[in-house]
């Protein structure tokens, strides 16, 4: 996968050039060929998946994280049935660190034998105790919310989706009875981002352990926009406005699998397989940003079929 080989045939064709290479890095008998594309697809189909997300969260989450942001991405190559009540395909949520750059968990599901929302709570409690976790809007509900203020503190975006919600929050910024409130603005990409970040008290025994609202006002160029958060803390404004921007990095982590690492282009309809490929892309992922070489693309080029290179990353 470092070296470009993103689908199974194409790690086949790897092999292949790469044999005795890597029947030395491994220290098994070189036969007279070596293993056939059949042999990899059982192979990769009998792999237990819960299994390697489970050493996966093992591996990963022996760090300190204090900050994961969860979100859920549908693999694109594994839709089948498009445009029909009966499509299905593969969706992932991940728990990401933008202090490590690095995925700390991640849990795959068929979205018809499960939900986002059931996945994500499932999530939360495995996670250890004391994170501070990010949610988008489709999570802010109160049965999320109370799992996650078990064992964590939250910061859950709000929209049209709690109406009640958004209605207090508007009400608080009506009234003005700010806590804190932080303004900046930076030149990104060409253009100058503004943002306005404002903290309310808010206690609400029907959201558990909740203590403020948070609402930032965003302008870019000609537009702009307002996002509502619920928290079960009271943050210094200066933490909130880089904790909800932050959160964002996850998203990042989804367009380098998609773009630099091809997976929404990979047509792999087997879900067990498709679930596999896709995990050992986080793995590759998270392996180049422990290393000194930040960017996928100058990673893969520094250890691209260079065999003894790549197995000195086991």
């Amino acid at each position: 996968m470092i070296s470009g080989s993103q689908s199974l045939s194409s790690i086949h064709r790897f092999s292949n050039r790469h044999y005795s290479e890597i029947c030395a890095g491994l220290e098994i008998e070189q036969r007279h060929r070596p293993p056939s594309y059949n042999t990899f697809r059982n192979a990769f189909k009998k792999i237990d998946v819960v299994m390697v997300e489970s050493i996966f969260s093992k591996i990963f989450g022996k760090l300190k994280y204090n900050i994961l942001h969860i979100d859920g991405k549908a693999s694109k190559g594994s839709i089948t049935n498009t445009n029909t009540v009966e499509q299905a395909f593969l969706m992932t949520v991940s728990a990401y660190s933008s202090e490590y750059k690095q995925t700390a968990a991640r849990k795959s599901f068929n979205n018809k034998s499960s939900s986002e929302i059931e996945i994500v709570r499932e999530l939360i409690k495995e996670l250890k105790k004391g994170k501070l976790l990010t949610f988008d809007s489709a999570h802010c509900n109160k049965e999320t919310v109370k799992i996650a203020n078990e064992k964590h503190h939250y910061l859950a975006q709000f929209k049209g989706n709690q109406k009640n919600l958004k209605r207090t929050a508007l009400e608080l910024e009506s009234k003005g009875e700010i806590v804190s409130e932080h303004y900046s603005e930076e030149l990104n990409r060409g253009r100058i981002e503004k943002r306005l970040t404002k903290v309310y008290k808010y206690i609400n025994s029907k959201w558990a352990g909740s203590k403020s609202i948070v609402i930032q006002e965003r302008w870019r160029n000609n537009s702009h926009e307002k996002a509502f958060y619920l928290s079960n803390r009271v943050e210094t404004v200066e933490k909130r406005a880089n904790q909800i921007r932050k959160h964002w990095s996850v998203e990042s982590m989804h367009w380098e699998k998609d773009v630099l690492m091809g997976e929404d282009s990979n047509k792999t309809k087997e879900q067990n397989l498709c679930c596999v490929m896709s995990c050992l892309r986080t793995f590759v992922l998270n392996r180049c940003k422990k290393s000194d070489i930040k960017s996928f693309s100058a990673f893969s080029d520094s250890y691209a079929h260079d065999i003894p290179k790549l197995f000195s990353l086991l």
